[in-house]
């Protein structure tokens, strides 16, 4: 095992082991509202509509998923992601407020689309955070349990949101919030 992964693995038990506290529900879901409007922008829309259009067989995207996990690093294909128009716009959206961290989208099939940094893994369609969200096209607010999430070595609520063309759920925002500092922050 790698240096790496030792010392990930050991952050990732330290974390665990400290208190985690579940913020009242009433407070996050003050946030959705704005977050249904950046999911709502058109460089949003727009990538993932773009995206939608590359069909990816199951086995195309186990294997991005599992070259994803096991890159150390960042990747031509991750450096696209966090260098698009629309991770820019997620990173606009991330930076104002300090308690925003890792915003990413999905397309229909949940595999990443756009980020602000990398994420643990290339394909969520097996996680609660794209499934309870795009609801097989139905589209449905989804907010997580406070856990620890190991890309941002820090415990998260995620929020997912639906992203739509018209009335059609076209893929999901996932918007990380870091409990800690919500809690601190005033101006929320």
């Amino acid at each position: 095992m790698s240096i790496l992964k030792k010392l990930s693995v050991l952050l990732t038990a330290i974390a665990i082991m400290q208190p985690s506290f579940a913020l009242p529900i009433s407070e996050i879901k003050e946030l959705v509202p704005d977050l249904k409007e950046w999911a709502t922008d058109p460089a949003i829309v727009s990538a993932v509509s773009d995206a939608n259009q590359v069909f990816k067989t199951r086995r195309e995207m186990n294997a991005l998923d599992r070259e994803w996990q096991e890159y150390q690093g960042i990747s031509p294909l991750m450096l696209s992601m966090l260098e698009s128009k629309a991770a820019q716009k997620l990173l606009e959206f991330e930076q104002s407020k300090p308690f925003y961290k890792e915003i990413f989208i999905t397309d229909k099939f949940g595999a990443n689309v756009a980020m602000t940094s990398k994420t643990s893994d290339y394909w969520q369609g097996d996680e609660q955070k794209f499934s309870k969200c795009f609801n097989k096209g139905k589209g449905t607010v989804f907010v997580s349990k406070s856990k620890f999430d190991t890309s941002t070595q820090k415990n998260l609520v995620q929020i997912s949101i639906p992203i739509l063309n018209g009335e059609d759920t076209i893929g999901v925002m996932v918007v990380g919030i870091n409990t800690h500092l919500y809690e601190k922050f005033d101006d929320k």
